[in-house]
């Protein structure tokens, strides 16, 4: 007996097992699955500020000025590097991304007013 699909894509029980161990799922591209907390912090002229924070504020959340954090896929975070490229001057701006392995590895202690809004309304 076959399963729904398993005709078309003429993969098998067995190969689905090996994906399911390997962590991934199949037919999903492996770096899209694992997430990483991305500090973003720039420092670029101030022509190009605006698309620099609106673009990356597509993937992060922007907790002050020039900084954003936030967490993302292997794939979202090249996806992000490869758009700010496009944007920069890289004999004038700075870029800094420090990578952890995961939000629970931030320890963040914060002296003054909060810049990013943690509320979300519907």
């Amino acid at each position: 007996m076959t399963r729904c699909g398993e005709a078309q894509t003429g993969r098998g029980e067995d190969e689905r097992l090996k994906a399911k161990d390997r962590g991934n799922r199949p037919g999903r591209h492996r770096k899209e699955g694992k997430r990483i907390y991305v500090i973003f912090v720039y420092d670029v002229h101030v022509d190009r500020v605006a698309r620099v924070l609106k673009t990356a504020r597509r993937y992060l959340t922007w907790v002050q000025n020039s900084v954003l954090e936030g967490e993302l896929t292997a794939a979202q975070f090249e996806r992000l590097q490869d758009e700010l490229k496009k944007i920069i001057d890289p004999e004038e701006d700075a870029l800094l991304f420090y990578v952890l392995r995961s939000a629970g590895d931030v320890r963040r202690r914060k002296l003054g007013r909060e810049k990013a809004e943690t509320a979300f309304f519907l």
